[in-house]
Parts: structure tokens; C-alpha cells; sequence
């Protein structure tokens, strides 16, 4: 499980390399796993799952997805080691299987990919080709940014 994690992390920090790629998280494969269980818990997810799962931006980031046993989901950044989005009352939109290429755009943009398109999970209306994609993940970038700044502020 800890071992798949890591080498989708790899597999997809080859993708968009950034400086991502310079940090030994990669090596610590429980850590990531045991930190993602610790934070859920922290934002009310009673029960988290043993497996997550892996998604990513087109700048290159990858996330965390941690489930909850019943309801809720959270997306995790394992560099700031914080929650990025917590949902109680809701399974996790994302499908995981290898036939889709996930990705997160910040809350509530849940997309995968189908060649220069993205589809969103949740809602038809939200589909987007590869230019509204690069155009919401320029707003991510910055909120995610900001997030960082705060999330170090308070170190």
C-alpha cells in the first residue's frame, strides 16, 4: 500500500518536475501515510482509511487523498505536512483507477483528464479543455501560495 503510494509519487513527479523532486518524503513511506491518518483525525475524520490514493496539478504538486471509513475526505500536502480540503458529509468524488488520470484544481475541482480535455466529477457544467485548465490552475497556484505562507507563518 505504503509502497504503491510511494511510487506514484515518483512516477508522477516525473511529469512535472519541480523542486518537489528534492525532498527524501519520498524515502519515509509510512510517514507520508501515518502524517496524512494523523491530520484527517485532526480535522474530525473519526475513522480514515489504511490506503491513499494519489492525485495531482498541472504545476506539478501531488496530493494526498485520505478517506474516511464511512463519510469524508480529505486532501493532504505532504511537503507543508497540512490539510488543504477536509469534507465531512460526502464520499470522495475521485475515482481511482488506471484508466484516469486525477487531478486537483483546489476546493471543490475535482477533474481527470481525457486528452486536452478535464472532466469534473461532480458536475458536467465544470468541464474544461486544457487552456481553462491552465487558467484554473493559475488561481490554485496562488491560493496555494498564500496557504504556504500561512502554513510557515505559524511555524
Amino acid at each position: 500500500m505504503i509502497l504503491n503510494l510511494v511510487s506514484t509519487l515518483l512516477a508522477i513527479n516525473t511529469f512535472g518536475a519541480t523542486n518537489r523532486e528534492n525532498f527524501d518524503y519520498y524515502n519515509e513511506q509510512s510517514s507520508i501515510s501515518n502524517e496524512s491518518k494523523m491530520a484527517a483525525i485532526s480535522i474530525g475524520l473519526e475513522n480514515p482509511l489504511d490506503d491513499q490514493y494519489v492525485v495531482r496539478d498541472l504545476s506539478g504538486n501531488v496530493f494526498v487523498i485520505q478517506e474516511n471509513i464511512d463519510e469524508g475526505f480529505m486532501v493532504y500536502d505532504p511537503l507543508s505536512k497540512k490539510s488543504i480540503e477536509g469534507v465531512m458529509s460526502t464520499t470522495c468524488p475521485f475515482v481511482f483507477d488506471d484508466s484516469r488520470e486525477n487531478y486537483y484544481f483546489g476546493p471543490m475541482n475535482y477533474y481527470y483528464r481525457i486528452g486536452e480535455s478535464f472532466v469534473h466529477y461532480i458536475d458536467d457544467k465544470y468541464n474544461i479543455d486544457l487552456g481553462e485548465a491552465y487558467r484554473l490552475q493559475k488561481s490554485f497556484d496562488t491560493f496555494f501560495r498564500e496557504l504556504k505562507k500561512r502554513t510557515l507563518s505559524s511555524i
